[in-house]
């Protein structure tokens, strides 16, 4: 029977290691791992002198190891180990795998034979962002399960795709789960964790970093059978994934500049990948006979779901399954983004001095706005519903656990995660050290 807490200890340790790799090769449990002669692999080269330090000092690792699960217990979030049912068999097969990972939604669909990756940048052109989201719903129609990283942009309209034809994906996250990182996304994230699933090795609230995502894409190249990168740079995060899937053997695919011409894609089609102009060139890889769709497009027809800033209200919430009352402060949010961008830019390009000239003299900056009362803010919060408002009405100036919250206020805690990145991107909520949170009063 599998030990959640060594696990834990092994990953806080060893996990996502060459060494880690090796022990779990070797001897599979983590069980058995813990009660190895650490001397003995030292001396027989299986471990160098840093990973036998970490595993002899395994045990420390035990009160932080007993903190994770209870957080995961409280939130319902599910820890995967190589013992569990759903751990993904290609992660044991890694050189570096995670000792665990952390899941939240319908983990079945981590059984499903058929996987595809698509990824591709967080800045795409309108045509490979169609692309996209055509290609995760050709998948879902076809039984196959969408895998992707979350981001914005290519991410983003595959996983969609994947939803609207009401299929399954999985969304592979590179910071812990209870993190406020892309809140723009969390009406997403809540869709996937209902029709799909979401995974992480991060522990619970870490933050993504430039280490985090490289990490991530490993375990996106190795969780599909193959890899689909549909817009990059040279130097784009999807040149790492494709680079991991070409390491693990995985076919790969990229548009075909004929669709769209990207320089990552010329350079992976030169390499070997397969041109992709079609969905029926990827589906026929996993024995499926199904109608093609051309993955030519203008770019003109953005899904509604992929242009939120664009959408009405009512539009934004239909779209994410959520009441507009609960949809209304993301909503506000992005439009408000959406409007200020532009200006923004055009600040940016005036501010520049010209070449061979001294740059103007600044002119005094204005006072900042002074901050709302939290008179004001309760009075700005009148519009809210649901679990926002529950929430909100139970803050307080001074930050609290979650778990007291939760009971407090008897909302779920996955529930009580939501309304509360919703609460701080309406700036009425703040998160703290410690999994606490607090009304924001300044």
């Amino acid at each position: 029977m599998e030990n959640i807490i060594q696990w834990l200890q092994l990953s806080l340790t060893l996990g996502g290691t060459a060494a880690g790799g090796l022990l779990l090769r070797r001897f599979g449990t983590a069980e058995k791992i813990l009660s190895q002669n650490v001397n003995l692999l030292l001396q027989a080269g299986e471990l160098n002198e840093a990973a036998a330090e970490k595993l002899r000092n395994v045990k420390s690792a035990e009160p932080a190891a007993n903190e994770i699960a209870a957080v995961c217990r409280n939130f319902g979030w599910q820890i995967l180990t190589p013992e569990s049912r759903f751990y993904p068999q290609n992660f044991r097969r890694l050189p570096e795998p995670p000792f665990v990972v952390y899941a939240m939604g319908d983990l079945s669909v981590l059984l499903a034979p058929d996987k595809a990756a698509v990824v591709g940048t967080r800045h795409p052109h309108p045509t490979p962002l169609v692309a996209a989201y055509d290609l995760g719903a050709a998948l879902s129609d076809c039984g196959i399960v969408t895998v992707s990283g979350g981001a914005l942009g290519i991410d983003s309209a595959a996983h969609e795709g994947a939803l609207t034809s009401f299929g399954s994906t999985v969304c592979v996250l590179g910071c812990g789960f209870g993190d406020g990182y892309l809140g723009e996304k969390v009406f997403m994230r809540r869709r996937i964790a209902q029709q799909g699933v979401l995974l992480t090795e991060m522990v619970p609230f870490e933050r993504a970093s430039t280490q985090s995502f490289p990490r991530r894409n490993r375990l996106i190249a190795a969780l599909g059978d193959t890899l689909t990168v549909m817009q990059s740079n040279v130097r784009g995060g999807s040149m790492v994934s494709a680079q991991y899937a070409a390491r693990y053997g995985k076919p790969m695919y990229a548009l075909s500049p004929q669709v769209y011409a990207s320089e990552g894609c010329e350079k992976l089609i030169a390499e070997g990948a397969v041109a992709l102009e079609n969905t029926g060139t990827l589906t026929s890889f996993y024995g499926v006979q199904a109608e093609s769709w051309s993955l030519r497009n203008t770019g003109a027809n953005v899904p509604p779901v992929l242009t939120p800033a664009e959408c009405t209200l009512q539009e934004f919430a239909r779209l994410n399954r959520v009441s507009s009352a609960e949809a209304r402060p993301l909503w506000e949010s992005l439009r408000a983004r959406s409007e200020l961008a532009p200006h923004r830019a055009v600040r940016q390009i005036r501010s520049l001095p010209r070449q061979g000239t001294a740059p103007p003299p600044k002119a005094p900056e204005a006072p900042p706005p002074e901050p709302l009362s939290l008179k004001e803010k309760i009075a700005a919060a009148q519009d809210l519903s649901g679990n926002m408002k529950t929430v909100f009405m139970a803050l307080e100036p001074k930050p609290e656990d979650l778990d007291t919250l939760s009971e407090r206020t008897g909302i779920a805690p996955g529930e009580l995660m939501a309304a509360i990145t919703l609460l701080e991107l309406s700036d009425l909520a703040e998160t703290h050290p410690g999994n606490r949170v607090s009304l924001k009063t300044d």
